[in-house]
């Protein structure tokens, strides 16, 4: 699923190995104000909604699973968020929220 990515970190490793001055992963910023998964503070996301992560940059939500269960202090959702990156890198975030 990584293919692409894996294949540019190679070049970039092998440029390296050569003695090139390469530059892995720049600094992104979130110039469009998307919503930032490093915090994740509710279930409301959908499919084909674009997000924010750093270092990756901006992303893709390609599914959205909300799993219910009580943990004790109530019912909580734990949200499972699948993202592919502009970069090529696809990641999936998890995170305990409370139910809305």
């Amino acid at each position: 699923q990584d293919a692409n990515y894996l294949e540019e970190i190679s070049k970039k490793l092998h440029r390296i190995s050569l003695g090139e001055k390469v530059e892995l992963h720049k600094r992104q910023t979130n110039n469009q104000g998307l919503k930032d998964l490093s915090q994740i503070r509710d279930d409301k996301y959908s499919v084909g909604e674009s997000v924010f992560y750093n270092p990756l940059g901006k992303g893709i939500i390609n599914s959205v699973i909300i799993k219910s269960s009580d943990w004790g202090g109530g019912i909580k959702n734990r949200v499972y968020l699948s993202v592919e990156f502009d970069m090529g890198q696809s990641c999936i975030f998890t995170k305990l929220v409370d139910k809305n």
